[in-house]
């Protein structure tokens, strides 16, 4: 027993020292105790949006327990009621709305009805103006006042997604090597990291009252910091769009093999017109592949969906076995 748990952790350390190899670092970490000094100064700042996340949370949890102990209607108003929570998450910030998306993973937490609306965080979260996007985009890549025009040509004036922490434009390169591609512009929302930041520190206050309270009054030791602070570290990492590119190169090279096989298709980054706030690559057609249907209709050959899921299953299977190098959306 001895011998196998040592090897077993020699193995698990090595792969751990390839991750970090591999895995671009963002070039700003979360650090907690920062927050902590900056909005224990700014206490206005933060109760504020305290209330702002706490009472349509409160609320919406008082309709649910309204619906369970007077009307014992849950069931019947469930449908209504996770429409609600997503309408209130896909309002309260990035922070938030990543917290959602955690949560329509989660069958165990939450009954389907909640899964299926909180699932519309992935890629239905409303979206910011595309004035404020291009804005963003002639900032963050250095260009002159309206100077988008020069180097992107919007193929449709709305973003084709919007998430948590960015939204997609469906654009043209105008200039470059790569003139007349099609691309996909990922554009970060205004004040993302001033927001996440902000939000972590209130999600730590909350988790700190219910660690204790769970601790006092249920004898449970339950550390829901370190769960926030986990989170923070990964979100921090996700804001980081020179980070996503990094990360995609590395993938592209490790899963070449794949590509060649046409098993895989990686976007390509256009590194040029990139930075930590905007993130260009190459625009490809896809289907979702809960859509059965319209992956057959897009290849045209009634086995794709077969062959999609023995695809994700070598890879998956290569990423945590083989290489540690995990995507975590794939």
């Amino acid at each position: 027993t001895t011998t196998t748990t040592t090897t077993t952790t020699t193995v698990t350390g090595e792969r751990k020292r390839r991750e970090d190899l591999l895995v671009a670092k963002a070039r700003r970490s979360y650090d907690p105790e920062a927050s902590e000094k900056l909005f224990w100064r700014q206490p206005s700042r933060w109760l504020v949006r305290n209330a702002q996340i706490f009472v349509p949370l409160a609320l919406f949890g008082t309709r649910v327990a309204v619906d369970i102990l007077i009307f014992d209607a849950e069931e019947k108003h469930r449908p209504q009621r996770a429409k609600e929570l997503t309408e209130i998450i896909s309002k309260l910030g990035p922070a938030i709305i990543k917290a959602g998306q955690a949560l329509a993973s989660r069958p165990d937490l939450l009954p389907s009805e909640y899964l299926n609306e909180l699932q519309k965080l992935q890629d239905r979260v409303p979206p910011f103006e595309t004035r404020q996007a291009l804005e963003r985009v002639e900032l963050s890549l250095g260009l002159p006042k309206n100077g988008f025009s020069s180097i992107f040509e919007l193929l449709e004036e709305e973003p084709v997604a919007a998430a948590s922490i960015g939204q997609v434009y469906r654009a043209r390169l105008k200039k470059g090597d790569d003139q007349g591609a099609i691309v996909a512009l990922k554009v970060q929302r205004p004040k993302c990291e001033e927001i996440i930041t902000l939000d972590l520190f209130i999600l730590r206050w909350w988790a700190r009252r219910i660690t204790d309270f769970l601790q006092i009054f249920f004898g449970r030791d339950l550390d829901l910091v370190s769960v926030i602070q986990d989170f923070g570290e990964i979100i921090f990492r996700e804001i980081d769009y020179v980070a996503e590119a990094e990360n995609a190169r590395q993938f592209s090279l490790l899963y070449a093999d794949f590509e060649r096989q046409g098993l895989v298709k990686i976007p390509r980054i256009y590194e040029e017109f990139t930075t930590n706030e905007v993130l260009t690559m190459e625009w490809i057609e896809g289907s979702r592949l809960v859509d059965g249907a319209g992956l057959v209709r897009l290849t045209g050959n009634a086995e794709t969906p077969a062959r999609i899921i023995d695809t994700l299953v070598q890879c998956s299977l290569r990423q945590m076995l083989d290489l540690g190098f995990f995507h975590g959306k794939s």
